[in-house]
This record gives structure tokens, sequence and C-alpha cells, in this order.
């Protein structure tokens, strides 16, 4: 998942959309989300939707709280462990970081980062660009906390959201 890049697509599936995209094709996918019931196609979909949600709910400075962040890490534990997407968890807590950091939490940005970047290595491995992805996150806290106080918040401003994945 390319953080840096912004896109509209939402992390579900959209179920028709996507059967009618293959079908067009000649092809039969059966997958376990394609082959399961449309009941369970639906499910999953809404808990992706929710996925979308919990980030937006962070994106958002005035949420970013100590015990609102815990809330949302959970439930996307919740939703990644009924969805199967550990290997995208990581992906889910650096947004998050991100989002800390972008809010001046820095220490709850390095505590979410922290485990963002075990995440990442466990499945995406050290030398991959996820995990260096987040490694930039936490060297940039090194930095800004170096900095303290006022004019670091002002510095993180001022660079405009240096990874790209806040509005």
């Amino acid at each position: 998942m390319d953080t840096q890049k912004k896109t509209d697509i939402p992390l579900n599936h959209l179920s028709h959309q996507r059967q009618h995209l293959i079908s067009s094709w000649g092809f039969t996918c059966t997958c376990p989300f394609c082959s399961d019931t449309p009941t369970k196609r639906e499910t999953s979909d809404r808990r992706r939707d929710n996925i979308e949600g919990i980030l937006q709910g962070v994106r958002h400075p005035e949420n970013i709280t100590r015990d609102r962040v815990h809330r949302a890490v959970a439930s996307l534990g919740e939703i990644v462990r009924e969805e199967g997407l550990a290997a995208q968890f990581g992906d889910l807590l650096f947004l998050i970081a991100d989002a800390c950091l972008g809010a001046g939490d820095y220490k709850l940005a390095r505590e979410i980062g922290e485990e963002a970047l075990k995440v990442q290595r466990r499945y995406a491995g050290v030398d991959n660009e996820r995990s260096y992805q987040v490694v930039r996150l936490l060297d940039i806290l090194d930095e800004l906390e170096g900095e303290g106080g006022d004019d670091a918040k002002v510095e993180v401003e001022e660079w405009g959201n240096v990874l790209g994945t806040l509005p």
C-alpha cells in the first residue's frame, strides 16, 4: 500500500462492481472472498468500510487523544483479525501514527509508529519500502523531539505533512 499517494478507492472490494468486472473478462474467481455467500461479502464490505471510517476519524487533530487512538487501534485490530488482513495492519498503524504526528502528539505518534514498524518488519520485511516509510516517520519524530516544544509543532505544519497521508 503506497500511503504517499492519495486515492479515492475505498478499502472494501465493492462486491458487485468487482464481480461485474471479473465476469466481463470471462474469468470466474474462486478466492475465499468471491466464493463466500452474498451476506458474508456484505459483512466483509461493511467491516472494510469501518476501517475507512476509523481512519477518517483520527485524521482530525481534535480527535487525537490517547484514549481515542487506542480505541481506534483496538477496533482496527479486531477488524484485521476478522478479515485476515494482518499483513496490512502495519500500514493502518502507520496512518494513525502519521495523524498523531500531524496533530503534534509526538509521544503517541512514536508509540503507534514503533508498533507499526514491528508489524511492517514481520510481514513486509526489514528492507521493504513500507518498513522504511515507518522508519522515516520515526526519524522525523527524533528530529522534532530534539527541537522540542512549539517550534517543532510549527515545523510540522511548515513541512505540510511530510509523509503526505493527511488531508
